[in-house]
């Protein structure tokens, strides 16, 4: 049975078209250094329609058929290809993930769900009340998203998601531990006020 739709990882159903998969396998080619395999790529490219017309799936989606991609290459002994195509692979997902993180960070703080804004006050310095506040947080969120996906280790990135760790100021995470900026010894004598809190003087009752 001839594949003529696939379906997209949102859920979009899209027309199959097989000189997509020609044109990931050239790139894939032309990034393990071995450029000038068009017909190569075409020939591999209908070995992997084949493939997908054999097993028949009424709707295959589009992370199915890059795993054909994948076996295709190391069947026909384009190992050092198929690697290439699976770093391109997983820098894409790299490349969504972020994006998906940014626009749920800018909607979160676009439209709280309540009009105190606790879910987004997490820095005391701020009111999260004016437009220049918002738009200090979506700086901040994007900071923040850049981090987790592209450098932090990835397990310590679902562990700060997942709340079993708290990296403090992840925005500022390759600039500086930003709350050691402030004078300690300031901090003794005199204390320090914030926008939202106040910090009084060490060993003072008041």
């Amino acid at each position: 049975m001839a594949t003529k739709k696939i379906q997209k990882r949102d859920g979009r159903i899209v027309n199959f078209d097989e000189q997509k998969i020609t044109d990931a396998i050239t790139k894939a080619f032309d990034a393990s250094l071995r450029s000038g395999q068009a017909g190569t790529a075409a020939r591999l490219a209908a070995e992997v329609t084949s493939i997908l017309e054999v097993e028949g799936i009424p709707l295959p989606g589009v992370e199915h058929v890059q795993d054909l991609v994948e076996r295709v290459l190391m069947d026909n002994g384009f190992n050092r290809t198929a690697k290439a195509y699976i770093l391109y692979r997983n820098e894409r997902t790299r490349a969504r993930n972020f994006s998906s993180q940014l626009m749920c960070a800018c909607t979160n703080m676009t439209y709280p769900l309540a009009q105190e804004g606790a879910a987004k006050r997490v820095n005391p310095n701020m009111e999260y009340s004016t437009p220049m506040d918002t738009v200090l947080c979506y700086g901040s969120g994007g900071a923040k998203a850049y981090y987790e996906t592209y450098v932090l280790n990835p397990e310590f990135a679902r562990t700060h998601d997942n709340g079993a760790v708290y990296t403090h100021d992840l925005d500022f995470y390759t600039f500086t531990t930003a709350c050691t900026q402030i004078d300690v010894l300031r901090l003794l004598h005199g204390g320090f006020t914030a926008e939202l809190d106040h910090l009084r003087e060490s060993g003072s009752s008041v």
